[in-house]
């Protein structure tokens, strides 16, 4: 049986969870975000966005490489445990994508191109399905939220990696991360 959660709650802030150090927080609308370092290497900066049992959240690796990631007390998987999981935002076709849980409670998975990037975050609802659990996310603010996430990449990120990844920068321009 699935079933289908409706957010339609006010978003209130909430924190990243992870075993790496992390530092300059930022906040836009409903989202929080923080970059984080492990052993004073820089890992990744991730926003999230808190939205009744569930947890919204988007990432951007050293590597440039945008991931979306989705919390909820019921998920229980093994850690590094896959999971197919599908997607549909504002109405559009779902499609699936492969989630890896970080964390029993935690899934996290990539949200395909650069293209697929700034549609989603072009668009006001993303439906979000994995098992028998399904929510319906705002994504109201994500796209201004987004814009300071990739200063958070770019700003810690760049520096650290000579990796040629593009990654997505406020106004949806691709730079190389190579100085």
């Amino acid at each position: 049986m699935i079933r289908f959660v409706v957010i339609a709650l006010p978003i209130t802030g909430a924190t990243c969870a992870s075993p790496a150090l992390a530092v300059g927080e930022f906040s836009s609308g409903g989202w929080a975000g923080k970059a984080f370092f492990k052993s004073a290497d820089f890992t990744h900066c991730a926003m999230i966005s808190t939205q009744g049992a569930w947890k919204l959240l988007f990432e951007i690796n050293r590597k440039g490489a945008v991931r979306l990631g989705v919390s909820h007390k019921q998920l229980k998987f093994k850690k590094q445990e896959t999971k197919r999981a599908t997607l549909q935002v504002d109405g559009g076709p779902p499609v699936t994508r492969i989630f890896v849980a970080a964390l029993p409670e935690l899934v996290v998975g990539s949200v395909g191109s650069p293209a697929d990037a700034q549609k989603l975050l072009q668009s006001s609802r993303l439906k979000f399905q994995i098992g028998d659990l399904a929510a319906d996310f705002s994504l109201s603010g994500a796209k201004e939220a987004f814009a300071q996430l990739s200063i958070c990449a770019e700003k810690r990120g760049a520096a650290e990696t000579s990796v040629n990844a593009p990654v997505l920068f406020p106004g949806g321009k691709r730079r190389s991360r190579s100085r």
